[in-house]
């Protein structure tokens, strides 16, 4: 369906309704209980938004018609913003336009999925899910911008709202980076994000210290060898076993080269090749992804690969063309393999010192101690890592876990749904960061940055600031 007629038929649709009377999970001050009741307030508002995205989703940096959205929202909420920033993101301002300033982020991209859940608001683009939440995550940090903008006027410095494209593997989030908007005066001090999160239980919040998401990045092999009839193989130079032998090695790769303390991943995901019974084909491909926690173990493993693959191709007298993904910042200028969705990988997400704190903080102020757990290290990845690298901040997880309302279903499938119940949540979470951030002078604490073992003096929290080594369940 044509994206002009799927925004006609979202203006068109009818109002939806919330019952909200039962979603305040009870601040635990009453500065928070207040942003989490005018929060609720707004929950219809937050849904309705949400929806409108849900059924039109776009890909990568392709967001021509969500991003007009986002701006007609904050037209109608009178919020100044910058647009285009990397292609077709967007920077909008609240505040007295001065330091100290803060950033949130929140992602726009969808996925190349057909959606298998059936509602009034399902994708109205046939090959296309907002399967990862990022609806939501627009949705949750426009209504913290219509609640930060309601308080405007009290705000001690200025919250920049970062809506970014292509973080589905396009790394938009670097592409922001190098527009420069971290440095533009005001200069971020901090930027915090959230995503939502089925494996954990509705209505909780985690975060932590150090690294929370892993590097994450891909590789795409061609094995070439020579077709031809399939009665008659040693006329031919099969790919198949070389394809069968690369397999086999990259199964070692992580658990007979990584120490069984530290983690990494290595997933062959796809196989393509051949296209008859009685035919050997010339060309088989295959690829899949590579995940470590830290920058060296991530540059191992793609050694590694890049060794078994080779060996593999020449044990069956293949050629190989390889392409992996790159950590280097030069990676948006290189090309991708045809439907590859870029060629970066992004690094490590890693949550700085004191900005773990202040979510921390602002998290059990909105939902208590009994709602709020220490995450633990995911394999999944984040090109949230990218604004990380250059400014102190936080990745937060927002528990959406519901097995009775099916939202326990994992990122990235087709049977994902959103509990929107737990949104509002989600908006106060990104004011009350933002606010504590703005109330706490920068320089206080120390970094995490990508690499580092330790903080000043060697304390428990330069432990806590190391890239991890323990595995948890992965994002995508």
């Amino acid at each position: 369906m044509p994206l002009a007629l799927c925004w006609l038929l979202v203006a068109a649709a009818p109002p939806t309704k919330i019952d909200g009377s039962k979603l305040v999970q009870g601040g635990t001050s009453p500065a928070s209980y207040a942003t989490l009741a005018r929060a609720l307030a707004l929950s219809e508002w937050t849904r309705e938004v949400r929806r409108d995205l849900h059924q039109c989703p776009e890909l990568l940096y392709s967001l021509t018609e969500t991003s007009a959205y986002v701006r007609r929202k904050l037209d109608e909420l009178g919020i100044a913003y910058t647009y285009p920033v990397a292609q077709t993101g967007i920077v909008a301002t609240i505040g007295t336009g001065a330091s100290p300033c803060v950033a949130l982020r929140a992602d726009m991209d969808a996925l190349p999925i057909d959606e298998e859940v059936e509602s009034a608001f399902k994708s109205r683009s046939p090959g296309r899910m907002h399967a990862c939440g990022h609806d939501a995550h627009t949705a949750m940090l426009l209504t913290a911008a219509r609640i930060l903008k309601e308080r405007e006027a009290q705000l001690p410095g200025t919250v920049k709202l970062l809506f970014q494209p292509a973080e589905e593997g396009g790394a938009g989030g670097l592409a922001m980076v190098r527009a420069g908007l971290l440095h533009e005066a005001p200069p971020i001090e901090r930027v915090f994000a959230l995503h939502v999160w089925p494996s954990m239980a509705a209505g909780n919040v985690a975060t932590m210290p150090g690294t929370i998401m892993a590097a994450a990045g891909f590789y795409h092999a061609q094995l070439i060898g020579h077709g031809g009839h399939a009665a008659m193989p040693h006329t031919t130079t099969d790919p198949f076993p070389c394809v069968a032998a690369a397999l086999s090695g990259l199964q070692t790769v992580v658990s007979r080269n990584l120490a069984p303390t530290e983690a990494g991943v290595v997933s062959t995901t796809f196989v393509r090749g051949g296209s008859a019974y009685n035919i050997i084909p010339g060309v088989v491909e295959m690829g899949g992804t590579m995940r470590s926690l830290t920058h060296a173990g991530y540059r191992f493993i793609d050694s590694r690969v890049r060794q078994i693959l080779k060996g593999a191709a020449l044990s069956g007298g293949c050629e190989l063309n390889l392409t992996t993904t790159s950590l280097d910042h030069d990676c948006l200028d290189r090309n991708a393999p045809e439907g590859a969705p870029g060629a970066c990988t992004f690094p490590p997400t890693v949550n700085d010192g004191m900005a773990y704190r202040l979510a921390r903080s602002a998290a059990v102020g909105l939902v208590g101690d009994g709602r709020y757990q220490e995450a633990a290290p995911t394999m999944g990845g984040e090109d949230f890592a990218y604004f990380l690298e250059q400014v102190p901040g936080a990745m937060v997880f927002l528990g959406i876990g519901n097995a009775t309302a099916g939202t326990d279903v994992n990122l990235h499938h087709p049977k994902f749904q959103m509990d929107e119940a737990q949104m509002h949540l989600g908006a106060a979470l990104h004011v009350e960061m933002a606010l504590q951030s703005l109330a706490t002078p920068s320089g206080k604490g120390t970094r995490c940055a990508p690499g580092s073992t330790s903080d000043t003096g060697g304390s428990a929290l330069g432990a806590q600031c190391a890239e991890g080594t323990n595995l948890g369940e992965g994002e995508d």
